[in-house]
């Protein structure tokens, strides 16, 4: 069956401080001192039942809440995604407080019932979580992957936004013309399955599939299929990482040949279709031992029908080119991931510089070859979502670009330098100005000649020395929100676009990492919990008021011995 998860990033920025959160200064070992029996009363002796366990943790539950009044705060919130595990929905917060520090926390974790699929559902619960939190007036933006569903859902939540009542402090509600951020990540996923199905190389759904009988190792051909050789390539590649992985014989020979080549030793792992950096981490452990494994195929015994699907000279070299080919993706994604900075103000660059280098890539290895091709239909996909999120009135990946003292206008000027490119340069710089115009209009009390100065706030005129250094205002280093904390005072509307804009996050990511969270927990050995006591587990660890204990650290190294 399918199963979904489906996080609800919120960012709020309030006037208020979220105390009741730990802070992200403190360490992990800090805020998680406590472990389960701590938290359980200790007024009777007698060992509790599971009913006054779960009312105790529900108790504690409901201590960290915090209610946000939708005239002091914003919400961004994040999409709906597809893991094999539970129907949950565990929505987080992530705000950008009063001392411009940006923090994310969990808000609830919500069991998904039938129909998933529903968009109607889900807008349902996202309300509930939001009413629940009292900010579901201040919905601004969501982050989302490209289910169909989704698109049903907000549509549905606007409807329910509608019914907020608005207050010159918040005098707009959620508009899915206007909040709707598709999340990069499952973009850049997308782009890179195009890829590898032009390449004919996607990876099949089960790993039984690369199983090959002793003595009758063999891939399979089609000799009507053109532009075969990555194909085959990675049939090979997969075949051989099966064994590795599979046969003791073939474990043992290739930690011995590691040690010898003087290599660190790496688990092998076979990619997956739902994650195009699987089939990258593939490629690039295989490349890192290259020497052992060639020296064990060349030498081997074990098994002579493995030298039938030896991997040769060639297929070493389409790999690395294949390795080249995903390298492009590799650090936008990891940029646009992060938690501890902004990270729409790159969307745009990121998306540029991908397709710059696709193209580059392109003309290297010629238009025809089937890296070329690969390389025309990610770029293909990449410049259509690029342009859903580039051309709408309001273009919040674009005013985030500009609300970045280190780019901020100038930075168009590099990435669309040429005469024919003016159109959207200032199409951009039209957006930046219907949002300030927005903001201006809301801060009423501002003294006129403030908001002339900002309006006419300066730009550099200095010019990049590469293609890489989009940093042409201020240095690389300079933490935007501190600059912003410095400036908001000087700047108040624009500061205000800023805390607004830099907040939204560009990915999907936080679901991903409340999801991990989620395995730590669920183990081969405790995996029959409830949706609700996964719930309370989910939440409560995340506000720091339980700890792993030894026991289940244990557990899990068992889990991986196993394995």
């Amino acid at each position: 069956s399918n199963y979904h998860i489906v996080t609800i990033t919120a960012v709020i920025m309030s006037d208020s401080e979220l105390s009741d959160l730990p802070s992200d200064h403190e360490s992990y070992s800090q805020i998680e001192e406590l472990s389960l029996p701590h938290l359980i009363p200790q007024s009777t002796p007698i060992l509790p039942s599971v009913e006054v366990v779960n009312g105790s943790l529900s108790n504690i539950l409901q201590r960290p809440r915090v209610v946000l009044p939708p005239t002091t705060s914003k919400l961004f919130t994040k999409g709906l995604y597809r893991r094999e595990l539970l129907d949950t929905r565990p929505p987080t917060i992530k705000m950008i407080n009063d001392k411009w520090q940006q923090k994310s926390k969990v808000l609830d974790v919500i069991h998904l019932q039938e129909p998933i699929h529903s968009g109607e559902y889900l807008a349902q619960q996202l309300a509930l979580v939001t009413d629940d939190m009292g900010i579901t007036g201040a919905v601004f933006t969501c982050t989302r992957d490209n289910a169909s569903a989704n698109t049903v859902m907000l549509a549905e939540y606007e409807k329910i936004a509608k019914d907020q009542e608005v207050t010159t402090q918040q005098p707009w509600t959620f508009r899915v013309k206007e909040g709707d951020v598709r999340c990069i990540a499952h973009i850049i996923n997308i782009a890179v399955q195009d890829a590898l199905k032009t390449l004919k190389a996607a990876p099949a759904e089960q790993a039984e599939s690369y199983r090959c009988e002793q003595g009758a190792a063999r891939i399979p051909t089609s000799s009507s299929e053109s532009n075969i050789e990555i194909k085959n390539t990675l049939s090979k590649l997969r075949r051989h990482i099966y064994v590795f992985r599979n046969r003791r014989q073939w474990k043992d020979a290739l930690q011995k040949q590691t040690i010898a080549a003087g290599l660190k030793k790496l688990q092998l792992s076979l990619d997956m279709p739902v994650r195009w950096n699987s089939t990258y981490e593939m490629v690039s452990a295989v490349i890192k031992l290259q020497t052992p494994i060639t020296a064990i195929c060349a030498t081997q015994q074990m098994d002579l029908s493995m030298r039938d699907i030896a991997l040769t000279p060639e297929d070493w070299i389409t790999l690395h080119a294949l390795q080249n080919f995903f390298y492009i993706f590799v650090k936008p994604s990891q940029k646009l991931q992060a938690s501890v900075y902004p990270t729409l103000n790159f969307a745009i660059p990121q998306y540029l510089k991908m397709i710059k280098k696709l193209e580059a890539l392109q003309k290297e290895v010629g238009i025809s070859s089937t890296i070329g091709l690969a390389c025309i239909a990610a770029s293909k996909k990449l410049n259509e979502y690029y342009t859903l999120a580039t051309n709408h009135r309001w273009s919040h990946s674009g005013v985030a670009t500009i609300c970045d003292p280190r780019m901020n206008l100038n930075v168009f000027n590099s990435l669309w330098p040429s005469n024919t490119e003016e159109v959207k340069r200032n199409r951009v710089k039209q957006q930046f100005h219907d949002v300030f115009i927005q903001y201006r209009d809301r801060q009423y009390f501002l003294e006129e000649e403030q908001r002339d100065a900002e309006a006419n706030l300066p730009q550099l005129p200095t010019e990049p020395d590469s293609d890489d250094d989009l940093y042409i205002s201020h240095s690389p280093a300079t933490d935007i929100l501190k600059y912003w904390a410095a400036k908001q005072y000087q700047y108040p509307i624009i500061a205000a676009i800023a805390r607004d804009h830099l907040a939204i996050p560009a990915t999907s990511a936080p679901s991903e990492r409340v999801f991990s969270n989620g395995a730590d927990i669920l183990t081969k050995k405790r995996n029959r919990l409830s949706p609700e006591t996964l719930r309370y587990l989910l939440c409560l660890r995340d506000w720091g008021h339980i700890v792993d204990t030894e026991e289940s650290e244990a557990e899990d190294a068992d889990d991986e011995r196993e394995e």
